[in-house]
């Protein structure tokens, strides 16, 4: 799972527990079924919207040939509909934190 925040650099350390708890609250199930279904919908409308770009073309066929698999844009949309609560608790454990990637302006900057 990939996680990017838009943050200002003094805020680095609040960003990242919140990020952190909010990982812990996907791992415990404390989020709302309204919150799962907000979520189904954007990743829906993204793809969707991916679909009308060549770029977003690739991506789904990538996705395909990484997960050995053979899904249309319907199929795609369909999986996404059927996933539950449970399946993305289930996920979610078996997060791990890996890299922290932050870019700053550095020393050298007027701002």
């Amino acid at each position: 799972m990939l996680i990017s925040a838009g943050i200002d650099e003094k805020n680095y350390e609040q960003a990242l527990t919140i990020i952190k708890e909010q990982v812990a609250s996907m791992q415990t199930g404390d989020f709302t079924e309204e919150e799962l279904a907000q979520t189904k919908a954007m990743l829906s409308n993204q793809l969707l919207e991916a679909n009308d770009q060549a770029q977003g073309l690739i991506e789904l066929a990538y996705n395909n040939t990484l997960k050995k698999a053979n899904l249309d844009l319907s199929n795609w949309l369909k999986r996404i509909s059927e996933v539950t609560k449970e399946e993305v608790v289930t996920a979610a454990k078996s997060f791990e934190l890996d890299t922290i990637y932050f870019l700053s302006k550095g020393a050298d900057s007027n701002e």
